[in-house]
């Protein structure tokens, strides 16, 4: 909101890459150690999740929830990104007037 850090889509490569320096290793240690760092080792109790693990799991196994994770985490960032882009146009619009 102050502007010192604006969300760009340049940037955002420097995100997933994060995260999966660190859910790769965390993915195989939850199932060598049976738990669940990240939620994506086992079934969670958070709703969403375990729908999701209801779904995904029983045709595609762990690899296969990871991988729909991943999607449904693109997915929310760029709706995220889409609204701070609208709202930041609107702000804008506001300002010249």
């Amino acid at each position: 909101m102050s502007g010192e850090v604006v969300p760009d889509y340049r940037g955002l490569w420097q995100g997933f890459l994060f995260m999966a320096v660190f859910a790769v290793p965390i993915y195989f240690l939850d199932g060598a150690f049976q738990v669940n760092y990240m939620y994506i080792g086992n079934r969670t109790d958070v709703s969403v999740l375990a729908r999701l693990w209801d779904i995904v799991v029983p045709d595609y196994g762990r690899p296969g929830f990871a991988a729909a994770l991943a999607i449904v985490m693109l997915i929310v960032v760029h709706v995220f990104y889409v609204l701070y882009r609208l709202t930041g146009r609107k702000r804008r619009g506001k300002r010249g007037s």
